[in-house]
């Protein structure tokens, strides 16, 4: 193998392996120890699942000793198979490419066992080693083949595979506990399951105690699940000590988000309380954003500067995870980042109860609240914190005009120093079926509809300018219906207009009955275009 005898040894021991200990049979179910239920995949790995309860045991094979092992806690050496979300039926193409996931990995972890880190350290035949390897036993049966594998056969195993584990391995409950720990919007595998269900005691007593905190469980070490005082006061509040247990080494996963230690004791007691009450989602989305931080002191200050910030009065949860976004803007220490804060949940609370919640929902979305905020911190950094803005008495619409005022300024600065331009449409306007198209003909009025719609349409003049590109806003007729987009038509080989873009504000998805009037002005413009050529 590659001209080596290391290689050709550590060829020969892995393949004897495969062969004698049947790692390519994906799948098998035995009911052999007394009270649980065995899957065995690829004679590798072992789930024993209780028939009285969601507990579950994990075993490795040791292929050293030949004999099954207790598996690590952290089951970085299991087969990722995707539990959540289902996106319906799995076709055949999809279990084989799964199959081959597996087996992959099985034939790796034999490969290693058999002595492949003590290689010549030359990368480039390590991985023409691992390729030819895996490629022998995992090619296609044939005519020609006899020794193959049959892939109709292999994907109906990895089915069957996937079905087992959920009628016989996975608890609804269970199921539902390892969403809200990795997050409900995020991907749930086998591993994360076989995590929660063999720690099952502790992560039950943590559901029934404090179960806003699942999501912390993710990358706390298991060995704490079950102390009963994993969410205490006084692990979590330092007080005057310099450290807790929730600081030191140990008590995060290793194998966490790269060994960074993003978890850390609160400052004070008001802290630790409103974190204790938090919503599970917020928890989840506090919890994420962290761990995207290289600061270790980053949980005590965005969780103080949550507590300061809110209101006495109930918020929706759907504020508080878009404010967690731009929590590393703002600064826990300084009172006018506080008031901005706060001014900003007040103007939430107040749409929801005025409005009612699906209101709000419609005012969130961008550009709205969320960019409206994102603004208003812009505008604190660079004007509003050297003056003392905003005071205790200023009201969001107050704080949002400020803001206003700035930007204006600026973007006329911007645009003073820009270079001007200037160009001529076919049609200027152009109105059907209840739709309005309005050509924009120089620099000043792109940038405009650039920053109305929040896209980089400000950045086409000079192709405008030139004749290669046409920029229109569309809008309705009636101003109630409100539906905008930005359409661009380029010129196309045959020197047509040709539809090259249409955009809503933010990439909002269009309506049929505007895309159909975009199309209707590409074809008015091409035939005017055509007039003006024979006239």
């Amino acid at each position: 193998m590659l001209g080596d005898p290391a290689f050709n040894t550590v060829y020969r021991r892995a393949k004897d392996w495969v062969i004698r200990h049947q790692v390519l049979r994906l799948y098998q179910k035995h009911y052999d120890r007394a009270g649980f239920v065995s899957i065995i995949i690829c004679n590798l790995w072992r789930i024993d699942r209780s028939l009285s309860s969601p507990d579950v045991e994990t075993f490795a094979w040791d292929v050293e000793r030949d004999t099954w092992e207790p598996s690590p806690s952290h089951y970085q050496e299991w087969p990722l198979i995707l539990l959540l979300p289902i996106r319906g039926t799995r076709s055949r193409d999809g279990s084989l490419d799964d199959a081959f996931s597996v087996l992959r990995l099985a034939l790796y972890q034999l490969v290693k066992a058999a002595g492949y880190a003590s290689l010549p350290k030359d990368a480039d035949r390590q991985r023409r080693f691992l390729e030819c390897f895996t490629a022998h036993f995992l090619a296609r049966k044939t005519s020609r083949r006899r020794f193959g594998l049959d892939h109709t056969r292999l994907a109906a195993a990895m089915r069957a595979l996937r079905k087992n584990l959920w009628t016989d391995v996975i608890d609804r409950q269970v199921l539902s506990l390892a969403s809200s720990m990795v997050g409900f919007d995020n991907r749930l595998g086998l591993n994360d399951y076989l995590r929660c269900a063999a720690n099952w005691t502790g992560l039950k007593q943590v559901a029934t105690e404090h179960r806003n905190c699942i999501p912390l469980l993710e990358d706390i070490n298991p060995q704490y699940w079950t102390r009963t005082d994993l969410f205490s006061r006084h692990l979590w509040v330092r007080g005057q000590r310099r450290t807790t247990v929730v600081d030191r080494s140990g008590f995060m996963r290793r194998e966490a988000q790269w060994h960074r230690h993003y978890l850390s004791s609160l400052d004070s007691k008001a802290d630790f309380r409103w974190l204790m009450q938090a919503p599970v989602s917020v928890v989840g989305k506090l919890k994420e954003g962290l761990r995207h931080t290289q600061d270790r002191d980053a949980m005590p200050r965005r969780v103080r500067l949550l507590r300061r910030a809110l209101p006495q009065q109930p918020v929706p949860v759907l504020a508080i995870q878009v404010a967690i976004n731009y929590l590393p803007q703002l600064s826990a220490d300084a009172i006018t980042d506080h008031r901005l804060l706060r001014a900003w949940f007040l103007e939430c609370r107040r749409l929801w109860h005025d409005q009612g919640y699906r209101h709000f929902r419609m005012a969130m979305r961008s550009p709205g609240l969320g960019q409206q905020l994102r603004n208003t911190l812009d505008w604190l950094r660079q004007e509003g914190c050297q003056a003392g803005l905003p005071d205790k008495h200023m009201s969001w619409a107050a704080i949002e005009r400020r803001s206003e005022e700035w930007h204006e300024r600026v973007i006329a600065q911007q645009d003073a120093s820009a270079p001007q331009y200037s160009w001529d449409a076919p049609l200027t306007r152009i109105e059907a079926d209840g739709f309005v198209a309005e050509a924009l003909v120089d620099s000043a009025s792109l940038r405009r509809e650039g920053r109305r719609m929040r896209h980089c349409v400000g950045s086409y003049d000079a192709q405008c300018a030139e004749g290669h590109y046409l920029v229109y806003h569309l809008s309705t007729a009636d101003d109630e219906l409100d539906e905008r987009a930005t359409l661009g038509l380029a010129l196309d080989g045959q020197q047509r207009w040709a539809l090259e873009q249409i955009q809503g504000p933010c990439g909002r998805p269009l309506s049929q009955a505007l895309r159909r009037f975009a199309r209707h002005v590409t074809t008015q413009v091409n035939a005017t275009t055509t007039e003006r050529e024979a006239a």
